[in-house]
């Protein structure tokens, strides 16, 4: 079944296939076209998972291995943006709408026409079906990074972007 994007993009998805995870959903995007599969990992925590660490449970990552400040810090952040200890955060884990481990060239060829876009209005919907107040993502690319600010999340640090939903 073709998806509705047409708002967002002319690309031809042939189908978003969401699968419930262990604290959210995982997101298979299948296209007409010789585009490899998308992915999006989305995760949904209290906001006390950021004061206590849990990220580094996550991850496996040892505590002793983890620095937990700028974690902690955003703790800080979102209780002072409103939030409560017990609200919901949506962790955007993995954005790759267009294709997991894209070439250079293929980052060229397929991004920039909406898919990212599209798939991130979708995972907020679905956020804030599951009561989530914010969004916050560790945006490792310079393209993650472009996306994140004209998307309007805000830099915490760290690479850290978090958006009040």
């Amino acid at each position: 079944m073709v998806q509705d994007c047409s708002a967002f993009t002319s690309v031809r998805i042939r189908d978003i296939q969401r699968s419930p995870v262990s604290n959210g959903f995982e997101y298979k995007i299948l296209f007409y076209d010789d585009r490899p599969e998308g992915y999006v990992l989305l995760y949904f925590f209290p906001v006390t998972f950021y004061r206590d660490g849990g990220i580094s449970d996550m991850v496996g990552i040892s505590d002793s291995e983890w620095d937990h400040r700028p974690i902690n810090e955003l703790y800080t952040v979102l209780i002072g943006n409103g939030l409560k200890p017990d609200d919901t955060v949506a962790n955007l884990n993995q954005f790759k709408p267009n294709g997991r481990q894209l070439t250079e060239d293929q980052m060229k060829r397929l991004t920039g026409e909406g898919v990212g876009s599209y798939m991130l209005e979708r995972v907020i919907e679905d956020s804030l079906a599951h009561d989530a107040r914010a969004m916050e993502t560790l945006a490792i690319t310079d393209s993650m990074r472009a996306f994140a600010g004209k998307k309007e999340f805000t830099l915490h640090k760290d690479r850290r972007y978090y958006k009040i939903l």
